[in-house]
């Protein structure tokens, strides 16, 4: 009985805590679709990327995309008897795509928490949110049943996705460093033993 009166307030607590974190996250990505709308229509942003008075107007925000990432030192390191869950890191950064009135993407804003406190990271990057939506759709996923893991160090984007306890990547953009068919989901393992090899051999100068 004492143990069940002494956990009771400490997940309250925490279940609290990440309620607010989770507004503080959506208040952060409200104020940067403000910010957007604002900036959007100005010369400063190059023609491809501006977006009409009227598409904005009506532009809200879709659902959260929660990134994490794969570091080039764990993937150098890593063997496909492991699981690949073991060198992915969540981290505190997430993509909302953008969308107009009929529910199409027309860009997205990225949030990311710095000394504890949200506030916006990048605006205006389309592409691989689109990607993303477009193979969670084709392979009718929901929301929940996808994320998103980067490999910084090499530009690549993947969709994951969990089915009968086997982990699924599915490259979102093209990338020199491996021979993975993009939009099309394999088995995580087979993935990232793709990758290892151009991870090994990466000298950390721009390519």
């Amino acid at each position: 009985m004492k143990i069940q009166q002494f956990l009771l307030p400490f997940f309250l607590c925490l279940a609290l805590t990440a309620q607010a974190q989770n507004n503080q996250r959506e208040e952060a990505a409200n104020k940067a679709l403000q910010d957007y709308k604002q900036l959007a229509t100005l010369s400063a942003f190059p023609p491809s990327d501006r977006i009409s008075a009227s598409s904005l107007e009506k532009a809200t925000l879709g659902q959260r995309i929660d990134h994490q990432i794969i570091g080039l030192e764990d993937l150098r390191a890593y063997k496909n008897t492991s699981d690949p869950k073991s060198i992915i890191r969540p981290i505190n950064r997430a993509t909302y795509p953008v969308l107009d009135a009929n529910g199409m993407v027309i860009t997205s804003i990225e949030v990311e928490q710095i000394n504890g406190k949200w506030q916006t990271a990048q605006l205006g990057n389309r592409s691989y949110v689109q990607l993303f939506e477009d193979v969670r759709k084709a392979n009718g996923l929901k929301n929940t049943e996808v994320s998103l893991v980067r490999v910084p160090g090499f530009n690549v984007y993947f969709m994951a996705r969990e089915q009968n306890g086997r982990l699924d990547f599915s490259l979102l953009n093209e990338t020199p460093m491996a021979d993975i068919s993009p939009r099309q989901f394999i088995d995580a393992r087979t993935a990232l033993d793709r990758l290892v090899p151009a991870a090994q051999k990466y000298n950390g100068l721009p390519w």
